[in-house]
């Protein structure tokens, strides 16, 4: 058997194996793995069944594009294999990840039904409470806003007092001086009146 005939009906065979795969689990795209992912698979399979007797073909699979192997007269691709099983236990681990997120958000909602059953009348009463609170403590905040408005007052009206105190005193401080100044005068044309008298004689 040529190598092409070989290659013919590997590939008709691979076509059977691969529907009957994807079909037994339409959601398990393993050919479309990235390519690394796809390299390092077959790297391990290729090794492992070479140690088995597997001849490597120069022949590329149509589907995942790794060599082929021969073994007892017939060929295949024993990378796909290997690729829908990974990609299988990679889909149940994800399926079971799921599965416990769900269990875990099922389990949040039942709890907070059940607390929110269990407030009722006493969320309530906490919230009247509460409110009763902030009453109480806005009537106390009003009393203590009235009472420094009050003290303010008093102490603008005491300034005023205070100011009108210092300006009498300045102006009566004011009237001395000039009441000083007035009798120095005086004092001072008497001296110069005295003088002349005392030089006319």
């Amino acid at each position: 058997r040529s190598t092409k005939g070989s290659t013919s009906q590997t590939n008709d065979g691979q076509s059977t194996e691969g529907a009957s795969i994807i079909k037994s689990r339409s959601d398990v795209s393993y050919v479309m793995e990235d390519y690394s992912v796809r390299r390092e698979v077959a790297t391990k399979v290729l090794g492992a069944k070479m140690l088995q007797g597997y001849t490597l073909k120069e022949t590329t699979c149509d589907r995942c594009g790794m060599p082929l192997m021969e073994h007892k007269g017939k060929v295949n691709c024993v990378v796909c294999p290997a690729l829908a099983k990974k990609a299988k236990k990679t889909l149940k681990a994800q399926q079971r990840k799921e599965d416990l997120e769900r269990a875990s958000i099922e389990r949040e909602i039942r709890a907070k039904n059940n607390v929110e059953r269990r407030v009722g009348e006493e969320g309530l009463k906490k919230q009247m409470r509460e409110h009763e609170e902030r009453l109480q403590k806005f009537r106390e905040e009003e009393v203590e806003r009235e009472r420094a408005a009050k003290k303010q007052k008093e102490m603008e009206a005491e300034q005023a007092r205070l100011a009108a105190i210092q300006e009498e005193a300045q102006h009566s401080k004011d009237s001395s001086e000039d009441e000083e100044d007035r009798l120095k005068s005086m004092a001072e044309e008497s001296e110069e009146a005295r003088r002349l008298v005392e030089m006319q004689h």
